[in-house]
């Protein structure tokens, strides 16, 4: 399993009374498994934590979830004590762990979804164009405008 992409110091600091040192292997665990299933909802396989290495909303939706599943691990909605009746949450993990915001927020990271369009004009010189070779034909495609990345290291035909 992926390192977690929170630290146990950043999740003391939302739970009150912090955590005890009996609990930190329970509490990096926690981690461990939100930020397994938040690099499953964003499509995104993060492995260095860090300044700039994890975006900071989904650093505070792990933490938001981890500690939601450290306090709550039977994920318990409801509970009345006069018959002594339990609600547990009717969402399946890792769904279940996040709120529909948090799973957005998840789901933002993707950047692109599904197929996207290039578009030219006839007016376009063709030497501006970047073109890559397709396989095994060999046929040029274009590609890339001047000012897309990757454009330099296109074939300009």
């Amino acid at each position: 399993m992926l390192a977690a992409l929170a630290t146990v110091e950043d999740l003391a600091r939302g739970i009150d009374g912090g955590i005890d040192i009996d609990d930190e292997a329970r509490a990096e665990w926690v981690l461990e498994i939100v930020s397994s299933w938040a690099r499953l909802i964003s499509r995104k396989s993060w492995v260095v934590t860090g300044t700039g290495a994890v975006p900071d909303d989904v650093v505070a939706v792990i933490l938001l979830a981890a500690r939601r599943l450290f306090t709550n691990p039977n994920l318990v909605v409801s509970w009345n004590e006069g018959p002594l009746a339990e609600k547990f949450s009717e969402n399946a993990v890792p769904d279940g762990a996040f709120t529909p915001a948090e799973i957005a927020i998840l789901e933002r990271q993707w950047r692109k979804k599904g197929m996207w369009v290039k578009s030219f004009k006839r007016d376009d010189d063709k030497l501006t164009i970047g073109y890559l070779e397709t396989v095994p034909e060999g046929k040029l495609f274009p590609a890339f405008h001047p000012r897309d990345p990757f454009w330099d290291v296109s074939i300009h035909d």
